[in-house]
C-alpha cells in the first residue's frame, strides 16, 4: 500500500471520530438540558405555616415554648423555623374498657399536649415543601423538635402554604 492510501484511510477514520464525538455531546446537550429545565422552573421560595402537635409532655415543659423561638429538627440538627403561637392543654387518651368493650377518653396526671404554629421560608416544588435548610414539611410527617430548654416528638398536623 502506498502512503496515500494509508492517509486517506486515516483522515476518514479520523472524520468519522469526529463526527461520533460530536453527536455524543450533543445527545449530552438535550438530555441535561431535558432534565435541569423541568427542576429549576417548577419550584418557587415562599414560606410555609405548619403546626406540630408534641403528645404526652411533661407537665411544666410545655410553658417554655414561646413565640419567637427558633425551633431545630433533634436528630438532623435542620433548623426547622420561627414559633408563631402555641396552644397548650391537657393530653387525652382513649382507653378501652375491657368488660364492655367501650372507649373512655382519659387525661394521664401531669401530661400537656402542645400544638406549636411554626413558620419558616421554603422552596415550593411539585413534589415537596422544603424548608430552607432542608428538612421536608408533610403533613402526619413524624418530627423531633428542640428549643431552648425542651424537647418533644410529636407529628406535623397542618400545613398552610403562603404566598
Amino acid at each position: 500500500m502506498s502512503k496515500e492510501t494509508k492517509s486517506k484511510k486515516r483522515r476518514l477514520l479520523t472524520l468519522f471520530d469526529i463526527i461520533i464525538i460530536i453527536l455524543v455531546i450533543v445527545i449530552a446537550l438535550v438530555a441535561y438540558k431535558m432534565t435541569s429545565s423541568g427542576s429549576s422552573t417548577d419550584s418557587q421560595s415562599s414560606t410555609v405555616t405548619y403546626t406540630i402537635e408534641l403528645a404526652e409532655m411533661e407537665h411544666g415543659s410545655a410553658e417554655l415554648i414561646a413565640p419567637g423561638q427558633s425551633l431545630k429538627d433533634n436528630i438532623k440538627k435542620f433548623a426547622i423555623g420561627q414559633v408563631v403561637s402555641v396552644e397548650v392543654s391537657d393530653t387525652v387518651i382513649s382507653v378501652r374498657d375491657g368488660a364492655d368493650f367501650t372507649y373512655a377518653s382519659q387525661s394521664p396526671e401531669g401530661m400537656q399536649t402542645a400544638l406549636i404554629t411554626v413558620t419558616a421560608p421554603c422552596t415550593v416544588s411539585d413534589s415537596a415543601i422544603t424548608v430552607d435548610s432542608g428538612f421536608a414539611v408533610r403533613c402526619g410527617e413524624s418530627v423531633a423538635v428542640s428549643g431552648p430548654g425542651y424537647a418533644g416528638a410529636g407529628y406535623i398536623v397542618a400545613v398552610e402554604r403562603g404566598q
